[in-house]
Order: C-alpha cells, then sequence, then structure tokens
C-alpha cells in the first residue's frame, strides 16, 4: 500500500517537473508530439 502511494507521488512529481520544462522550452517534450 505505501509502495502505491510512493509510485503516485513520485508520478505526480514527474508531471510537474514536465509541465516545469515546458514553460521554460520552446520544443515540446517528446511524450506530448506522440
Amino acid at each position: 500500500m505505501q509502495s502505491s502511494v510512493v509510485s503516485t507521488r513520485s508520478a505526480r512529481n514527474n508531471f510537474m517537473l514536465h509541465r516545469k520544462e515546458n514553460q521554460f522550452s520552446l520544443q515540446p517534450p517528446e511524450w506530448q508530439q506522440n
């Protein structure tokens, strides 16, 4: 159960990190191009 919470937190952090990079990057991330 705890591992599930950690995975959710990790995914959320990664998502926020991608959003942060997208704001400062001219080119969109690869996962958005598909």
